[in-house]
């Protein structure tokens, strides 16, 4: 065992550790869309609930920052048919937004939920007006991890930047429209399991 992976090279390592943050990072962003929903129909959140989000948040956080790295190492063993790849640039365009959509939620969302913690949903103004953006969030995390994910896997080919980004811009604008219409029944202003 020992031997075989000190025989492995630079770039299997570093493709191991990006499955391994790919792994991570989409498992643990799935695992806190999940428990979000399921918190929430107590009609308010306890600390405990928002500690877990935290400890979730941070594995998600975790997650990019392997797939970063190790994606970087990777990129660097072949920058030339990287830069050349419309694929690769959607997929880069891809974990941007995953990056940007972790950053509104650890800055914005995270600490609203900390804010609302014992309140019932309905006496929670701020949280009231900003469930819909929360719901949103989501959204955009498991649509993004996807199409990575996606973009990942498949095989080298003929791929156009504006085709991919368009069937992404698709897909992502009806997880919206889907999410604005779930918003109600994700966190209720009232709760929806006894106490």
């Amino acid at each position: 065992m020992i031997t075989a992976l000190s025989s492995l090279s630079v770039l299997q390592i570093a493709t191991i550790g990006h499955v391994l943050g790919v792994v991570l990072g989409m498992g643990s962003a799935f695992v806190a869309d999940v428990l979000l929903p399921r918190f929430a129909k107590k009609g308010s959140f306890a600390e405990s609930d928002v500690a877990t989000v935290r400890i979730v948040s941070a594995m998600v956080w975790a997650g990019l920052g392997v797939i970063v790295i190790a994606g970087g190492i990777i990129f660097l063993q072949d920058m030339d048919r990287y830069l050349a790849s419309d694929k690769f640039a959607a997929k880069m365009t891809v974990v941007a937004v995953l990056i940007l959509n972790g950053v509104v939620f650890h800055f914005v969302h995270l600490p609203i939920l900390a804010r609302s913690v014992g309140l019932p949903f309905s006496q929670s103004a701020e949280f009231m007006r900003n469930r819909a953006y929360l719901v949103a969030s989501g959204a955009i995390s498991i649509v993004s991890w996807l199409f990575a994910f996606l973009l990942g896997s498949l095989g080298r080919g003929a791929y156009d930047y504006w085709d991919i980004m368009g069937w992404y811009g698709a897909v992502l604008l009806a997880a919206l429209i889907v999410s604005f219409f779930m918003t109600d029944r994700g966190f209720p202003a009232a709760p929806t399991t006894p106490p």
